[in-house]
């Protein structure tokens, strides 16, 4: 067989299995925390004021939480409220959001019935999230400020956490634009002790359906490095 058509067959060959390759998803964790003793989670009240860190349609929060209550339940762990839950799962979409779109998306989940609380209750129409001046809708914000708002949030240290590949604290996760974070959070200290980072891969042209598949995807790609820890 000719040298050039062997080149030929095994570029093609490369781009398939690029294509087709499961995203790898980045993990840090602390080491010195038993995961094993994990028996249940929750999420923060829709209430909390921990949500005005980034503004995402109601859609959106259910299709992540489902999607990560699916993962976590087939790990036979229970949902609980976030008062005695062993710990708490926090998200954060990493993507160009201007302040015109946040405050749609936030009057968004003023709508609409049954939305979800995050604590395995649903909010009924009417009730209104809390301010704690935690969101600053003004202008273009970049992905890099939004998220810098959120590791605030849940007292995200880096070097604190080991990398579960290299096993350097040193080593960080990345965080390009389109990326999905999963955090694990101590209930009352709101630290986090394990963080996922993985890129959805959606393309504007995606349906909301594809959208949704590629999150459920990628939420039980890093939730299932979860199970590895404990």
């Amino acid at each position: 067989m000719p040298i050039r058509l062997l080149i030929v067959i095994a570029s093609f060959s490369l781009m398939l299995f690029g294509c087709s390759s499961k995203p790898d998803a980045e993990v840090k964790y602390q080491a010195r925390f038993d995961f094993s003793t994990i028996e249940s989670y929750g999420f923060f009240a829709r209430s909390d004021s921990f949500y005005e860190i980034q503004s995402l349609g109601h859609v959106t929060r259910n299709g992540v939480e489902m999607a990560i209550e699916s993962a976590l339940d087939g790990q036979g762990l229970t949902l609980n409220p976030t008062e005695t839950a062993d710990i708490v799962v926090t998200y954060f979409w990493v993507k160009e959001t201007s302040g015109l779109e946040l405050l749609r998306e936030r009057a968004q989940q003023g709508k609409g019935r049954g939305q979800r609380q995050g604590n395995g209750e649903r909010r009924g129409k009417g009730e209104r999230q809390s301010s704690s001046g935690m969101f600053k809708p003004s202008g273009l914000e970049s992905p890099q400020q939004a998220l810098k708002r959120y590791n605030r949030a849940v007292n995200y240290c880096s070097y604190c956490l080991i990398h579960s590949e290299s096993g350097e604290k040193s080593d960080g996760l990345s965080y390009e634009n389109g990326s999905l974070i999963v955090d694990i959070v101590k209930p009352k200290s709101r630290r986090s002790i394990w963080r996922a980072s993985q890129h959805l891969g959606i393309d504007p042209k995606d349906t909301s359906l594809e959208a949704n598949d590629k999150i459920i995807a990628a939420v039980n790609n890093m939730l299932g490095q979860l199970s590895l820890s404990r």
